[in-house]
Order: structure tokens, then sequence, then C-alpha cells
């Protein structure tokens, strides 16, 4: 399966999942995060579920109701408005932090 608007960054022992949508899209990340928990189990590597976050950048992450509740392990994601990718701190209205 294929996602236009996916795209993943890897890192060593890290990797990053980012997605582009439109306001009138609806977000296809949590498909790809049970494909990632997927191929992950059938090739036996552990995802930190206490690293795993999320967060919202542009017009979208002022609203009240988020758009999908991104599940993770069978628990919510958390959502946050700052996180460190390697070692560059990115805040969600992306000005300097």
């Amino acid at each position: 399966m294929t996602f236009a608007s996916i795209f993943i960054h890897k890192y060593v022992d890290d990797t990053t999942v980012s997605e582009t949508v439109a306001k009138t899209e609806t977000s296809q990340l949590q498909t790809v995060t049970d494909e990632l928990m997927s191929w992950s189990a059938a090739n036996h590597m552990n995802i930190n579920e206490k690293k795993t976050k999320e967060m919202i950048i542009g017009s979208l992450r002022g609203q009240q109701t988020p758009l999908v509740i991104l599940g993770f392990a069978g628990r919510v994601v958390t959502q946050v408005s700052v996180f460190k990718l390697l070692g560059a701190t990115i805040n969600n209205s992306l000005r300097p932090y």
C-alpha cells in the first residue's frame, strides 16, 4: 500500500513519519502506524511506545477536537507541541524555540 502524502524519515534506530493533510482530507496516519507495528512485530523489532509522539503543525493544530485519535499498541499516542529530533528542537508553530 502506498500513500502519496506520507513521508518516512529514518536515521539509525529512529523513524519519523510525517503526513501532509488538506482540510478536506482524512489522515492516513493510523493505517500507516498499524502497518509499521505489523512490520516491526514480524521482524522481531520493538517500538518504544513511550517515545512515540504526535505533533500537529499548521492551521489544524488549534482545533479543540482532534482529527483522529492516533492509537499505538492499545494506547492513545501523546500529542505534543514541542519535540527534539536529531538534536534539533521543533515546535508546532515552527518558530525559533
